[in-house]
């Protein structure tokens, strides 16, 4: 299965370009550009164009394996392709570069790097040219608006491809594992209870889980236990539910999974609540089942707390 991330930095080392000075170049963080690569990230129709301009390349370049045109070199060219259907429509019509820039008032130079993809097609001009063409006036905006379309079906079908190839699948190795969030233990195993230097839970993921919405490397996945969070209406969160968590910032009333320090010896509690931050420096875990009780604590007794990134009910 063609991954367009992939493409990207195959290329992008090819022509010895960063990812730092591409991520610049096109508008993201080099978190965004390493996750693009390793295709954590999806990519939509306008990142895709910027990359492809970046890199000197159509985007279409990156749905045909890396082919590389005649003779090996990369030229440049600008997403759409309007260039060529310039220059088509100008050869059919047997008239000459210089012909079109004479009749247009324009330099010649500028309708050569206009069919060479060098530079972009303002409105105003690619009116006058559809008409000393014979063109209806809106020819050239219905052909890049057809390209558009194209580019985004495919990338729609790859993104589908991608996340039905990589949910709830077990890692083959450790480039599958860095593509998605790991699912630590069963409901059995209650909340996790080990953690790293820095305070985040760790343990052996039982699965691996792919959303195109949560951009966390971090991200963590657990089975809610119990029913304390459960609730007649909605939000409601079963025994058995996947909960997704990020080191997101947290604000009053979000959910959170919540370690604090336990009142007796230990490494602390874990519990899932939703999470108010009272005045006077205290925090209140508020269960959503009315036969549990708030618990209120103070913020040193918090040892960390991650934000909830998604839901999955389980049936």
């Amino acid at each position: 299965m063609l991954d367009i991330g992939l493409e990207v930095k195959i290329l992008r080392e090819r022509i010895q370009l960063s990812a730092k000075y591409l991520a610049e170049k096109i508008g993201l963080s080099q978190a965004q550009m390493s996750r693009l690569e390793k295709g954590q990230r999806r990519i939509d129709t306008k990142v895709l164009a910027r990359i492809a301009e970046a890199l000197g390349v159509e985007p279409s370049y990156f749905f045909t394996g890396g082919e590389e045109p005649s003779g090996g070199v990369i030229e440049p060219r600008l997403p759409g392709s309007m260039g060529k259907e310039i220059r088509t429509q100008r050869r059919n019509r047997h008239l000459s570069v210089e012909d079109v820039a004479l009749k247009l008032g324009v330099q010649k130079y500028q309708i050569r790097d206009i069919e060479e993809g060098k530079r972009g097609l303002e409105p105003g001009l690619a009116e006058k040219i559809a008409r000393l063409l014979r063109l209806p006036a809106n020819h050239f905006l219905a052909f890049q608006e057809g390209r558009i379309q194209v580019l985004e079906a495919q990338l729609a079908r790859l993104n589908q491809a991608l996340a039905e190839a990589q949910r709830g699948q077990a890692p083959g190795g450790e480039a599958d594992a860095r593509q998605g969030i790991p699912i630590l233990g069963t409901v059995a195993d209650g909340y996790p209870d080990d953690f790293d230097d820095e305070g985040k839970p760790v343990g052996e993921p039982a699965e691996f889980l792919f959303l195109p919405s949560v951009q966390d490397d971090g991200a963590f996945g657990i089975h809610v236990v119990g029913d304390s969070m459960e609730a007649p209406v909605r939000p409601s969160f079963a025994e058995g539910d996947l909960a997704v968590f990020s080191g997101e910032p947290l604000r009053s009333r979000d959910f959170a999974l919540v370690r604090r320090r336990s009142p007796v010896e230990g490494d602390g509690e874990v519990t899932f609540r939703q999470v108010f931050f009272d005045p006077g420096g205290k925090v209140r875990l508020q269960p959503l089942n009315l036969n549990y009780t708030a618990e209120a604590c103070p913020k040193t007794d918090v040892l960390g707390m991650w934000k909830l990134a998604a839901h999955l009910a389980s049936f």
